[in-house]
């Protein structure tokens, strides 16, 4: 059912689990995702009830399938207790003004958000900050989808706005008060502009334009009734390799007239879609605590599962030590600072954390992982290369994967161990990293190390179909060199001429790194 939404402000995402609560170092898991937090049991609870309701509206609209083994490549999602908390665990890559981090990994991907925002308002808050990642991670989880830059940054801003009521129905339309400054701003960008901004670098203001106009137009093609079914048409030609300008005319028409209108949209009353909760299927969360073991290392975990340099891994590793000291019998923390040595460097270290950990439980996935990489590691370095090395680095990813055959980090190290061997891949390990692609669909260097296989078998047409997202990447700087491959196929080039071109923008970089 669709319903009139005026302008309108949001509710001050979790305003209804404020107040003092105790909080405890908590995990609540489904097959979409784990959620990590030092909160309240009630806190995690909504939490959890509105992501899982929100996710599960999401997929109803766009009618997106079950990504093929869920459980084994859910999100992670690490609550903290605001922006500036976000900031720290952003790294040193000039997080400075991040509210909410999503990072794709073939590990697994994550998003760090905030339980509240800091200097926030009813315009901007949590909720918004959530909504807006989650709904990247989704609709990047489409792996038959192709979202140019400024649709993937639309769509995620008009998602973001989304209300739950308190009998769980989904609405998704509200107003984007956060970006109005943008959106009613005096120089605005064209349509036309707007279709081409994967093109070219952008300033600050254009980039602001792009999620304010990206928001604008998605919102007016979806809901305003005026242009039902163009926006699918779009996307079909963008996946059939029709420039984004080209598509737009054929699509839309005259863009001046789709501009004035989109202009004219901003002053009118809003159509919101109202998505009952009888609409969706919601999967049961389950919430335990962590022990007080578990607990104590989960500062830790957090800064080193979001990213670090090896010379910030290494001033984990005294704190990790004690712990793990601490705690001989825990396989989970074992396997934690096992990951942390092996981030450090020290692969003595990492392997013995490894063994501890398998000692306790013989089937402990990611100490096997990272078993496997201190092998790989060793392999490397011996040169010209020790055979015995290679076999047992592979004998224990192919353990993993027997685990669990629908996670896709033990298929891509299985596939780069012949990379870094400087070996022709077998055929099971190209079809490994293939069904990588389908079940880890977010990850850009998955999806380049796919490109290149399928390049050498001559098979363009699949080659494009693997790349294309990669060069619609909404964070990609206008000299996407990706980008530009991908035209070379669509202008008919042949293998010779794009594997020359792949040649010299260097797509694909160190092998273990892809690895990890």
């Amino acid at each position: 059912m669709r319903r009139m939404l005026r302008w309108l402000a949001l509710a001050l995402a979790f305003a209804a689990i404020a107040g003092p609560a105790q909080a405890e170092w908590l995990e609540a898991s489904n097959k979409h995702f784990i959620v990590y937090g030092n909160i309240s049991r009630r806190q995690l609870a909504t939490f959890t009830d509105r992501l899982e309701r929100y996710g599960a509206a999401v997929r109803y609209l766009f009618r997106l399938p079950e990504p093929p083994g869920a459980g084994a490549n859910r999100v992670t999602i690490y609550v903290v207790s605001g922006t500036g908390a976000v900031q720290k665990y952003y790294g040193g890559r000039g997080g400075g003004n991040v509210a909410g981090n999503y990072r794709t990994s073939v590990e697994g991907s994550f998003i760090v958000t905030p339980l509240s925002v800091d200097g926030g308002s009813e315009d901007f808050n949590a909720n918004l900050v959530l909504f807006h990642e989650y709904a990247h991670h989704l609709l990047l989880g489409n792996s038959s989808a192709l979202y140019p830059g400024w649709m993937s940054e639309g769509l995620a801003e008009l998602l973001s706005t989304a209300i739950i009521d308190p009998q769980g129905a989904v609405t998704f339309g509200a107003a984007n008060n956060a970006r109005s400054e943008s959106i009613f701003a005096d120089s605005l960008m064209s349509m036309k502009s707007l279709l081409d901004s994967d093109s070219r670098k952008l300033d600050d203001e254009a980039i602001d334009q792009k999620y304010a106009r990206g928001w604008l137009v998605t919102h007016y093609l979806l809901f305003s009734r005026k242009r039902d079914g163009q926006i699918e048409q779009f996307l079909r030609l963008i996946a059939q390799g029709i420039p984004p300008v080209t598509a737009g005319t054929q699509v839309f028409g005259d863009l001046n007239k789709l501009n004035a209108e989109v202009n004219a949209y901003r002053t009118q009353r809003l159509n919101g879609l109202i998505i009952k909760p009888d609409r969706f299927t919601t999967d049961p969360v389950t919430v335990r605590a962590l022990s007080p073991a578990e607990a104590s290392i989960m500062p830790l975990r957090f800064e080193s599962a979001t990213g670090v340099t090896t010379a910030e891994a290494k001033k984990l590793i005294p704190g990790a030590r004690k712990i793990a000291a601490a705690n001989p019998t825990n396989s989970w923390i074992q396997r934690i600072v096992a990951e942390m040595e092996y981030d450090a460097g020290n692969d003595a270290e990492a392997e013995a954390a490894c063994d501890r950990a398998l000692a306790i439980d013989p089937k402990n996935l990611m100490a096997m992982v990272y078993k496997a990489r201190v092998h790989l590691r060793r392999a490397v370095a011996a040169k010209p290369g020790d055979p015995a090395l290679w076999r047992e680095a592979r004998q224990w990813i192919v353990k993993a994967n027997r685990i669990d055959p629908d996670y896709a980090l033990p298929l891509v190290l299985f596939y780069t161990s012949y990379l870094l061997a400087n070996e022709t891949p077998r055929p099971s390990a190209i079809d490994g990293l293939l069904r990588a692609v389908e079940l880890a669909p977010q990850e850009d260097e998955v999806r380049v190390l796919a490109f290149r296989e399928l390049l050498d078998k001559g098979d363009l047409p699949a080659a494009r179909h693997v790349l294309a997202p990669v060069a619609f990447n909404p964070h990609a700087t206008g000299d996407n060199p990706v980008r530009a491959i991908v035209q070379l196929i669509d202008s008919g080039a042949d293998v010779a001429a794009v594997r020359e071109a792949a040649a010299k923008a260097k797509l694909v970089g160190d092998a273990e790194a892809e690895g990890k």
